[in-house]
């Protein structure tokens, strides 16, 4: 039917409950010069054929469920037509609606702009928990490796296993082997012995003197007294000491270069 019209000027059709969207060939009626299809139910975008519409010069779509972009002609300036239609757009300025695209655009790069700094954003603080995460391990377990030796003290614990630990320093001398000895001064003889936990000490063993007991006896409980009293950074640690029928001995710190009287003894050392 409408091939049939293509000479039609005026067409009205208008409060007719139209619905669904504008037919495209109403685009190719090129003689048209009034068009209303105000008052209906039509929806959908108006069809892009209407931009070849020339000789429109009125078109009035009020009323409707229109959407899109309107025709850039002439015959869609009519601000009354189209007037409070949200979901119409157009880019010429005598419209006053929306120009079309660009509001979408803008909305859209936006959003985008938000995903790629909450993404950036996520994957910086990844990154950087991962890199603490990290050098927080390597510090444990540089910590730990470091703990035995820094914290394992074998005479911290000689009031509650004394027997453990003599044990452990007639082990350390071989039984007080003369190949572990390294000086002897006074009442005793110095011995070297490596405890289990690889801990170096110097062991003062008294003499086993008959005859000489009771006087020996006494300058080991002297010299104990002695160090357990004095605090100086010159005077070598006790650790502990023994004091039984078989063995009596000084448990005291290792000093590699020997002691202060071997050094000054030595013209070499000296």
């Amino acid at each position: 039917m409408l091939q049939e019209i293509h000479n039609l000027r005026s067409f009205d059709l208008s409060h007719n409950m139209l619905t669904g969207e504008i037919p495209t060939l109403l685009g190719e009626l090129h003689n048209l010069e009034t068009l209303n299809l105000s008052h209906n139910k039509l929806s959908g975008n108006i069809p892009h054929t209407f931009d070849n519409l020339i000789g429109l010069t009125l078109a009035d779509i009020f009323d409707n469920q229109l959407e899109g972009p309107l025709p850039n002609i002439k015959a869609f300036t009519l601000f009354e037509a189209f007037q409070n239609k949200k979901d119409l757009c157009g880019n010429n300025v005598t419209h006053h609606l929306r120009p079309c695209g660009s509001s979408a655009k803008k909305a859209n790069k936006f959003s985008m702009l938000i995903i790629i700094v909450l993404i950036v954003s996520a994957l910086v603080f990844l990154f950087s928990f991962i890199i603490v995460a990290y050098f927080l391990f390597q510090k444990l377990i540089k910590r730990k490796a470091k703990s035995p030796k820094a914290t394992v003290n074998l005479f911290a614990i000689w009031g509650y296993d004394g027997g453990l630990l003599y044990e452990h320093i007639i082990q350390g001398t071989n039984n007080f082997d003369p190949k572990n000895r390294i000086g002897a001064r006074g009442y005793g003889i110095f011995y070297k012995a490596k405890l289990p936990i690889g801990q170096v000490v110097a062991v003062k063993k008294l003499h086993s003197s008959k005859d000489g007991d009771m006087a020996d006896f006494k300058a080991f409980k002297s010299e104990i007294h002695a160090l357990t009293q004095i605090r100086h950074q010159n005077i070598v640690k006790l650790y502990g000491f023994c004091s039984s029928r078989k063995n009596s001995f000084l448990v005291s710190e290792f000093m590699e270069m020997g002691s202060l009287c071997n050094i000054l003894s030595n013209n070499q050392e000296a």
